[in-house]
C-alpha cells in the first residue's frame, strides 16, 4: 500500500501537468492555417483572410482580407493595377470595395455575424459564421463583367476559441465567388477552467455549509472572524467568477449552474451563523 501510494504522489502531479501541456497543444493547433481552397491558375486573385478577433455577446466576426493579383494581365511590372477590380463581401459594414486602374492592392477589414449560437451557454455555447468574397474586373473592352479567378487562404489568430472551416458548396472559384463555413466553440482551456471555476465555487460554498453547521450544533466555538470570512466570500466569488476567460455578463449558463447558487447558499449560511450568535448565551 505505502509503494501505491508512492507511485501515485508521482503520477497525479505528472499526468495534470501533461493535461496542461495536451490542452495547451490543443489550443495551438486552432490557431493558424485552417483552409485554402479556389484556383491556382496563372491569372487569379489571392485573398489572405485572417480571422482577428469573434465576439459572441456582439455577435461578431472580424476578419483582415490581404489581396494579391497573380499574372500580367492583372498588374504592371510596378505592381499597380492594370484593370479596376470590384470586390464584394458578405460584411456586415462596407461589403464593396473598389480598386481602381493605376492603384496598389491593400487590406481591408470586414465584419461578418455570428448565428445558430446563444452567448448565455457559456461554457458550452457554439456559433456559426460566413465569409463570402467574389469579385469581378470592371471596364472590359465589351462592358461585360469579367470574374476573377479567386484563391483564399483562411488562417486564425484568434485566442480561446476551437474553429473550423469547411468550404461552402455553392463556391466557385473560377467564376469569381467563394464561401467558407466556420464552426465556432470555446477552447479546450476555456472550457476546463470555466468548469474549474464552477467546482471551485460549489466547494467552497458547500465547506461554508460545513462550517455553519458545526456552528449551529454546537461542534464547534462560534468565532466572530467567521462573519468576515463568509462575508468575504460573497465578494470573493464575483472574482471568481469573472476569472472565466471571456466569461459574459451575469445570466449565463455558468451563473445558472454554480455562481447563483455559491452566493445564495454563502448568503444563508453567514444569516444563519448571524441567528445563532444573537440567540447564544454570551457567557457560552
Amino acid at each position: 500500500m505505502k509503494i501505491i501510494k508512492k507511485y501515485l504522489l508521482v503520477l497525479v502531479p505528472v499526468l495534470a501537468v501533461a493535461g496542461m501541456f495536451w490542452l495547451y497543444s490543443q489550443d495551438s493547433g486552432n490557431r493558424g492555417d485552417l483552409l485554402t481552397l479556389g484556383s491556382d491558375r496563372g491569372d487569379r486573385l489571392e485573398v489572405q483572410a485572417a480571422i482577428q478577433t469573434v465576439d459572441p455577446i456582439k455577435g461578431e466576426m472580424s476578419v483582415r482580407l490581404d489581396f494579391t493579383a497573380h499574372g500580367n494581365s492583372l498588374l504592371n511590372q510596378d505592381g499597380t493595377l492594370l484593370q479596376e477590380i470590384n470586390i464584394l463581401t458578405n460584411s456586415t459594414t462596407k461589403n464593396e470595395v473598389v480598386f481602381k486602374r493605376g492603384q496598389r492592392l491593400s487590406a481591408v477589414e470586414i465584419t461578418t455575424s455570428l448565428y445558430d449560437g446563444q452567448y448565455t451557454n457559456y461554457p458550452f455555447d457554439r456559433h456559426r459564421a460566413d465569409l463570402e468574397v467574389s469579385a469581378w474586373i470592371n471596364g472590359t473592352a465589351d462592358d461585360r463583367l469579367e470574374y476573377l479567378h479567386l484563391q483564399l487562404d483562411l488562417v486564425s489568430s484568434v485566442h480561446g476559441f476551437r474553429l473550423q472551416a469547411n468550404q461552402d458548396p455553392e463556391s466557385q472559384a473560377d467564376k469569381g465567388y467563394l464561401a467558407v463555413q466556420l464552426g465556432i466553440a470555446r477552447a479546450a482551456t476555456t472550457t476546463v477552467w470555466a468548469l474549474f471555476v464552477m467546482f471551485l465555487l460549489w466547494a467552497m460554498a458547500l465547506a461554508v455549509v460545513a462550517v455553519t453547521h458545526s456552528f449551529a450544533t454546537g461542534q464547534r466555538k462560534l468565532e466572530f472572524g467567521a462573519f468576515t470570512w463568509m462575508g468575504s466570500m460573497l465578494f470573493a466569488f464575483v472574482g471568481f467568477r469573472s476569472a472565466a476567460p471571456g466569461v459574459p455578463p451575469i445570466g449565463a449558463l455558468i451563473d445558472v449552474l454554480a455562481f447563483f447558487w455559491a452566493e445564495l447558499i454563502v448568503a444563508v449560511c453567514l444569516v444563519t451563523t448571524v441567528l445563532v450568535y444573537l440567540r447564544r448565551n454570551p457567557t457560552s
